[in-house]
């Protein structure tokens, strides 16, 4: 049996709920993947690596995909932010009325990269009996 333990830093709040979720899990799930594993559809992929992501504390994002393919990622994936709005690093204001003036609106916006190496492959092959 696999154990799982919960972080110290999950809110108090929270702990039933984190811990019957994991719990309520396919065993395997608590295992990373294996090379091999079969999944049908995508989503099912993404599923079962959210599932061995939460038992260890992080969350799964899909970082590309098309038809038959996807690149999974850890949250924290990447060294900095993508910026595909293409906005200033800054908020920029009128001197005068103290109105903003650029395309960012909000200043301290949480950024998620911290350079998390931690990813996976998913593609369609075929199977024979």
């Amino acid at each position: 049996m696999i154990r799982f333990l919960l972080h110290t830093l999950c809110p108090p709040h929270l702990r039933g709920l984190v811990e019957d979720t994991v719990q309520s899990f396919d065993e395997s799930w608590l295992l990373p993947a294996i090379e091999g594993e079969v999944f049908e559809p995508g989503k099912a992929c993404l599923a079962r690596l959210q599932g061995f992501a939460l038992s260890r504390g992080f969350a799964v994002v899909t970082t590309s995909s098309t038809a038959g393919r996807a690149r999974f990622g850890c949250i924290h994936h990447g060294d900095e932010s993508k910026n595909w709005r293409k906005l200033e690093q800054h908020v920029q204001r009128d001197p005068e009325s103290k109105k903003i003036v650029s395309k960012r609106q909000r200043e301290a916006t949480p950024k998620k990269a911290r350079g998390c190496t931690w990813k996976m492959y998913w593609i369609v092959r075929s199977l024979r009996n």
